[in-house]
């Protein structure tokens, strides 16, 4: 496995933003497993996923496996290496399973002043667990007042998103979402989502597709599937 030079790439700081959101690392000596996996909606996710593991052959020189749970819904790339693992967790900061959840950023991304791999961060984060969407706000009768969202109970990681995005130049603000221990950071009205797709983008077709529909028919309805927006769309080239 190549881990050479890949600290220097922001591609590597997008996977780990992807790792941060619905990743997780699996550390298991008693049965020799060492490896991430990152999983997504069967659905909505699995042209993501199957990007994904794209990218990280081309970076780390290893093919992760594909595989589906049909039965739950769930698709995830594993990718299994104990090189890796132990490169996440000492030299990236990363942490495993049970604690990753009180942990915020890794202390890579923390440490660096780079707005490229910070923005590949914030990117790989949001494609993984974060959302866009269009509602009704005011004046408007129909779903045209975007919102991009990130909701999780890791206070800590929503407080690095959100000063990672003041860095940016960007405005976010957090609630609670439903309960104390939710949040929600949030960026909401067409100049911030302007400003995210020219600065952040997202890699998702799930969220990318959302925001081609809004922009060529002026709004996106709620609860549409991937391949309804496809086909709304015609095809699978999409802007970034």
């Amino acid at each position: 496995m190549n881990l050479q030079g890949v600290l220097e790439s922001p591609a590597f700081f997008e996977l780990a933003g992807a790792i941060m959101g619905d990743g997780h690392l699996k550390f298991s000596p008693e049965k020799h497993y060492y490896g991430i996996t990152i999983s997504g909606d069967l659905t909505e996710d699995r042209d993501y996923i199957v990007n994904l593991a794209k990218l990280i052959t081309s970076l780390l020189g290893k093919s992760p496996v594909i595989k589906e749970r049909v039965k739950y819904g769930v698709v995830y790339l594993e990718l299994s290496s104990k090189e890796l693992l132990y490169f996440l967790v000492e030299k990236c900061g990363f942490i495993c399973n049970k604690e990753k959840r009180i942990n915020g950023a890794p202390k890579i991304v923390l440490k660096t002043t780079d707005s490229s791999k910070l923005t590949a961060f914030i990117r790989g984060l949001f494609d993984t667990d974060g959302t866009i969407f269009f509602g009704k706000k005011g004046t408007y009768s129909t779903h045209v007042y975007p919102m991009i969202e990130l909701k999780m109970s890791n206070y800590a990681l929503i407080t690095d998103a959100q000063r990672i995005l003041r860095s940016l130049g960007f405005e976010p603000r957090v609630r609670c979402a439903g309960s104390p221990t939710d949040y929600c950071l949030y960026l909401s009205g067409t100049k911030n989502l302007s400003k995210w797709m020219s600065n952040i983008g997202f890699s998702n077709p799930k969220h990318l597709t959302k925001y081609e529909v809004w922009a060529r028919f002026g709004e996106c309805l709620p609860r549409t599937t991937l391949k309804e927006r496809y086909l709304l769309l015609g095809d699978k080239t999409l802007t970034c």
